[in-house]
């Protein structure tokens, strides 16, 4: 059974909750060869994207892109 872009999503956040932050890394490689040894590792980018995604809704933030007519100077392009 195939699973769905936002499935995938959710069990790699749900990883990430269950093995704490240290861990973290060692089991997103861990889920990154196991969907490759599915067939699936084109999804990747997709899933990282997806989850992405939900954690800033969870958290709220939101992200912004600017632009100018002008390069802005460091201290603007900062703020």
């Amino acid at each position: 059974m195939r699973l769905s872009i936002r499935q995938y999503a959710v069990a790699l956040l749900d990883l990430e909750k269950e093995v704490g932050t240290g861990k973290a890394k060692e089991a997103g490689k861990k889920f990154v060869v196991w969907i490759n040894r599915r067939g699936e590792g084109k999804k990747l980018g997709k899933i990282v994207a997806v989850a992405e995604q939900s954690v800033r809704e969870c958290s709220g933030v939101v992200g912004v892109t600017i632009t100018t007519a002008h390069q802005a100077d460091g201290a603007t392009q900062q703020t």
